[in-house]
């Protein structure tokens, strides 16, 4: 941000809740994914299977 200029807004928004600090890494590594313009390198998401995703598609398609 110092670097380069960039200007953050405040973002005061939880995402999701979960007690179980697994469930709870897994979740984060998801919504870090998931993000398109995110600042986050994801160096640590590379340890979750591809097939999450393709899940919640499905979970996500038939719910609408």
């Amino acid at each position: 941000m110092l670097e380069y200029g960039h200007i953050f807004g405040k973002i005061n928004k939880i995402l999701d809740i979960e007690h179980n600090y697994n469930k709870r890494l897994i979740t984060e590594m998801i919504y870090i994914k998931e993000q398109k313009n995110g600042i986050n390198c994801k160096k640590d998401t590379e340890i979750l299977n591809g097939s999450y995703f393709d899940i919640l598609k499905e979970i996500f398609n038939d719910s609408n």
